[in-house]
């Protein structure tokens, strides 16, 4: 066979691997690295990345129109974030682009702190706004009003939500937690799943469903879709299990030191954070066929569970998180970040590998060893944590190595959503929602 048509060959067999299989080819040879690293195969990379909303691009901006270095550097972003968070470069976070929607804020006492939580959607195309019990999404690019959520009575209010785009970035699904405020009665609380078209503005409910009632206005804690799946915590030591195509749930009770939760492809991870700490996954499916209402989780058996380091504080809290990973395809990232106040404050963080591919079973792997500081404890809410491990809290970021930089964030409020992939971080101020991108 002659060398040009094995080379096209290759070619063509390196355009459908994903970036880790490229990355290792290009060291095999010199004819190997040379085309690993041609523009065609790297289009193809990112194109695929696009697609599974793994980078965000610019209004107008065309990946068949940029040099191989910069689709490089674009899969770089996504693997290793911006490179002015890095603790290894002595630059402050430095932005490289602005962005600003407008939509329509409400005022009033704590609600910039509280009430208003912007998200920015994977591929940077469009924005969630949720204010005051609303939600609803705008385009980045126009600044245009793309849907407003109705809900089913004037007394409902939609507390929390998490979002999965879906269809190459042509619809998101997005998960809503609702409590129901009606005079003279008890509030109750429910969790409903919409489908929405991100081109049309069309929107369908695809799933409603009861969670525990509670005296608490805030009962929500975690709330996660991937896929067919969705779960949500509950402060009562509650956990809803969800599947969107058959509209079932099932509410099992949880472990009284149990922390976090997040779900990788088909599964469900719960972390528990006591002296003896541990992850567990189940089976998702598993969940909804075997189990029942109300039921302990543990009674349905978890296919994996993995010990983490003992740490010597019974009352340590914990952040759970799990990205997709634009490297490798069936495999997910876990961060697992651990707050201990005894012996001594400090701050631990592991990192695993999840393997969830078809046709196997699912297996986690430890990626390095924890990486331990005496800093001030990680608070109780919600943080976002990128795939490379970095995290907002506050007005800082902080790195996987657990170094801190300051970002100027100008009027914020409390909630600051940061890009699992690009690293933008999202957030509002009483006129606008601001949108920044790092170098």
């Amino acid at each position: 066979m002659a060398p040009v048509l094995v080379e096209d060959i290759l070619s063509k067999i390196l355009c459908v691997c994903d970036i880790a299989t490229v990355l290792t080819v290009s060291l095999a040879s010199r004819t190997l690295h040379a085309l690993s690293m041609s523009k065609h195969v790297w289009l193809a990379q990112l194109l695929d990345l696009q697609h599974r909303g793994f980078v965000d691009l610019l209004a107008g901006q065309r990946l068949d129109e940029l040099s191989t270095a910069e689709l490089v550097d674009l899969a770089k972003r996504a693997v290793l974030g911006p490179e002015t968070w890095s603790t290894s470069n002595p630059s402050p976070p430095v932005i490289a682009r602005q962005i600003f929607v407008k939509p329509n804020i409400r005022h009033g006492p704590g609600i910039l702190e509280w009430e208003n939580r912007p998200q920015l959607l994977p591929g940077g195309r469009f924005v969630l706004f949720l204010q005051s019990g609303d939600i609803e999404c705008r385009s980045t690019f126009e600044d245009k009003l793309i849907w407003a959520y109705r809900p089913r009575s004037l007394s409902d209010y939609v507390l929390d939500y998490a979002a999965d785009v879906v269809n190459g970035g042509q619809t998101v699904m997005i998960l809503l937690g609702i409590r129901t405020y009606e005079r003279h009665k008890n509030s109750t609380n429910y969790l409903e799943v919409v489908h929405l078209n991100l081109n049309t503005g069309l929107s369908t409910s695809r799933v409603v469903t009861a969670a525990p009632d509670s005296s608490h206005d805030r009962p929500f804690g975690r709330l996660c879709i991937q896929g067919d799946f969705a779960a949500a915590s509950l402060i009562r030591d509650r956990v809803v299990v969800l599947q969107i195509s058959t509209a079932s749930s099932t509410t099992f009770s949880l472990p009284s030191q149990f922390v976090d939760l997040a779900l990788v492809p088909q599964h469900l991870i719960l972390l528990k954070a006591d002296k003896l700490s541990y992850l567990k996954v189940w089976r998702m499916r598993d969940l909804l066929e075997r189990g029942s209402e109300c039921a302990p989780i543990d009674s349905v058996e978890p296919i994996v569970t993995t010990a983490l380091p003992d740490h010597g504080d019974p009352h340590a809290s914990a952040h759970l998180a799990s990205n997709l990973s634009p490297l490798r395809e069936d495999t997910s990232t876990i961060w697992a970040f651990i707050s201990t106040a005894a012996p001594v404050d400090g701050v631990t963080v592991h990192k695993y590998r999840v393997s969830h591919p078809h046709s196997k079973p699912l297996s986690i792997t430890p990626m390095s060893s924890p990486v331990r500081r005496g800093q001030p404890q990680i608070s109780h809410e919600v943080h976002d944590v990128s795939f490379p491990g970095f995290m907002n809290v506050r007005t800082h970021v902080m790195s996987p190595e657990l170094g801190f930089k300051p970002v100027e964030l100008p009027d914020s409020g409390d909630h600051v959503h940061m890009s699992a992939y690009s690293g933008a971080l999202t957030y509002a101020t009483w006129q606008k929602v601001v949108i920044n991108y790092y170098k």
